[in-house]
């Protein structure tokens, strides 16, 4: 089987809908091949679109970690669930370091 790759080296605004697009695939596809039922329960209560939309938005106005830095932040966090080993060396890629363990409940 063939495996598709893609590297995003960076990001302009022109190329809002195919980031949105890809984020809403890799949701589609990888995430629920990938995460736990647990997982899965949790994301389903979140307007999955909306909320990458946000993200794509909050990347057209910001464009750099600049924005943290003029806000006093001193640490930027993510997140992904556990095994997610992908995502673990990207966020490692691009700086972030393992700061800790999150937790979740449906309540």
């Amino acid at each position: 089987m063939a495996t598709n790759k893609i590297v995003i080296s960076k990001y302009i605004t022109a190329d809002r809908i195919e980031l949105l697009r890809l984020l809403l695939e890799l949701q589609a596809t990888y995430f629920f091949q990938n995460a736990s039922p647990q997982i899965q329960e949790l994301q389903r209560e979140k307007d999955i679109k909306k909320t990458y939309d946000d993200y794509v938005n909050f990347l057209d106005e910001k464009k750099d970690g600049t924005w943290f830095m003029e806000k006093g932040c001193k640490q930027v966090r993510s997140d992904t669930w556990e095994g997610n080993e992908l995502s673990v060396k990207a966020h490692q890629q691009s700086g972030f370091f393992i700061s800790g363990i999150s937790f979740g409940k449906k309540l």
